[in-house]
């Protein structure tokens, strides 16, 4: 985290920073009135913070990194109060989520208001002057949320009341079009940025699919598991689930997880697995990995695994040709 250099006697925001343009113009924003400012970048599996910090760093601004965890699966994916979008995706409540993370520092560490980079209609379900102002009933938040582009068009708030910030040097961006900001960015120098929506694994229909089947595999699935599922093809045997490497990275990042049992081939190329539920369905796992494996048909491979006692049992298995398939 870059360290923080307030300057003492003036007004201090927190931003909610994807290190999109939005956001990076909110900085620069209210920078130039000379607001200091703390961004909160956020972690779960589905957004992770490499490529926003970087531009963090790029434009020389304080950050704290907020890793969610556990209490986002429990809270917010498997239970979203205003439900899903077109995939697995609870943005509302998520965006919800950050804000009253948001207000929970804001509260503790005496941070005078929070600043987003939305703007009035660019999403029209949850950026429209309605959902703006629900957002700020149900997170306790009503006047503290600045919204430096589109301030204008929507009401003022008490850190514009109080004067610490000028509503004259504010904006009114409204709708989809990104030309004023674009504009915007020439005036301030930006020219990297991450791209709208910034990635969130939850709307990629492919990903969804697979945290669905862990939603309904598990009663709670813990967070490393939507890690794992990154990193290969999923099949689901009654109550057997296996995530199965597709190259050498997934391989490499599949026996770095704790759950479940791990599976690999021994003396030929070819996936390893990870074997979660019940472990009566192991036999799958050596015909996955006999029939992914570069091994001739008919040909006898080895495969190693840990048993429920932790020690290694190596299993002899003969590869035959079948259709190769997934879950997902």
């Amino acid at each position: 985290m870059k360290e923080q250099n307030f300057n003492s006697g003036h007004c201090k925001g927190l931003l909610l920073f994807s290190g999109g343009l939005d956001s990076l113009l909110a900085y620069y924003i209210l920078k130039k009135q000379d607001i200091d400012i703390m961004a909160l970048i956020f972690k779960t599996p589905f957004f992770t913070e490499e490529k926003t910090v970087d531009i963090a760093k790029k434009n020389q601004i304080n950050f704290r990194i907020i890793e969610l965890g556990q209490p986002y699966i429990d809270n917010i994916l498997m239970k979203p109060a205003h439900g899903y979008g077109k995939n697995l995706n609870p943005c509302i409540d998520c965006h919800g989520y950050m804000i009253t993370k948001a207000k929970e520092i804001l509260e503790k560490e005496h941070f005078d208001f929070i600043a987003t980079g939305e703007v009035l209609n660019q999403r029209p379900m949850s950026q429209n002057r309605k959902a703006l102002m629900e957002l700020e009933e149900f997170t306790g938040t009503k006047g503290l949320i600045l919204r430096p582009l589109s301030a204008k068009l929507l009401p003022e708030t008490d850190i514009e009341k109080e004067k610490c910030i000028k509503r004259d040097n504010l904006f009114s961006v409204n709708g989809r079009s990104r030309n004023i900001q674009f504009e915007l960015a020439k005036e301030f120098g930006i020219t990297n940025f991450n791209s709208p929506a910034g990635g969130c694994l939850l709307t990629d229909p492919g990903y969804s699919r697979k945290a669905k089947v862990l939603l309904n595999f598990f009663d709670r699935p813990e967070n490393e598991l939507f890690e794992m599922i990154k990193y290969g093809r999923m099949f689901l045997f009654h109550k057997t689930l296996i995530i199965l490497g597709r190259n050498h990275i997934d391989n490499t990042r599949l026996m770095e997880f704790s759950q479940g049992v791990y599976f690999e081939p021994i003396d030929v190329a070819g996936p390893s697995a990870r074997l979660l539920g019940d472990f009566q369905g192991k036999d799958k796992v050596f015909e996955l990995i006999a029939i992914y494996s570069d091994a001739e048909n008919g040909e006898k491979i080895q495969i190693k695994f840990e048993d429920s006692q932790k020690i290694d049992i190596i299993k002899d298995i003969t590869r035959r040709d079948m259709l190769r398939r997934s879950l997902i």
